[in-house]
């Protein structure tokens, strides 16, 4: 476990997702929601989550893209410019 809450990505994670949910959703004209269906798929084929893990992560990548963990990426992208 990573962040807080048990979440599988750390804060600096979570801001490097959206950051590529968003350049690929603008380079392929689709939605954050497609294009993190697409970053689980990924994952999965890749090998690298359990079921469990994978259940998880699938959850996590859809609250980033839904905005739920902006405030905490804008808490790390203060820290990164201080």
């Amino acid at each position: 476990m990573c962040g807080k809450h048990g979440d599988i990505f750390w804060d600096n994670e979570s801001f490097a997702i959206k950051h590529y949910l968003k350049m690929f959703a603008d380079l392929a004209s689709t939605t954050l929601k497609q294009v993190a269906d697409w970053f689980v798929w990924l994952a999965s084929t890749l090998g690298r989550f359990n079921a469990n893990e994978l259940r998880r992560a699938d959850h996590e990548v859809h609250d980033i893209a839904d905005g739920r963990y902006d405030g905490r990426i804008q808490k790390f992208q203060q820290g990164m410019s201080r």
